[in-house]
């Protein structure tokens, strides 16, 4: 398991990381957002392709890694 020392999306969500008085504009909030549920789809989709069912899928379980290259300054990993 990789270290995710962003915490989870429930607390990112909680901290208000997705409102859009934390970004320049309601734009980049909403593209931060997006961002973050394509992750978790792309992980969804890989464990479904390795036969994988998760069974509790929820903020909290979605682990934030940081990240210098994203502009949101971390990735999302389904735990």
């Amino acid at each position: 398991m990789e270290f995710c020392e962003k915490g989870t999306l429930l607390e990112a969500i909680q901290a208000g990381v997705f409102k859009a008085s934390t970004w320049r504009n309601a734009r980049q909030a909403l593209r931060a957002l997006l961002r973050t549920a394509a992750e978790v789809a792309q992980g969804m989709l890989h464990l479904h392709m390795l036969g994988v069912m998760h069974g509790d899928l929820k903020p909290a379980n979605i682990m934030l890694k940081g990240s210098s290259l994203d502009g949101r300054g971390f990735v999302a990993k389904v735990w």
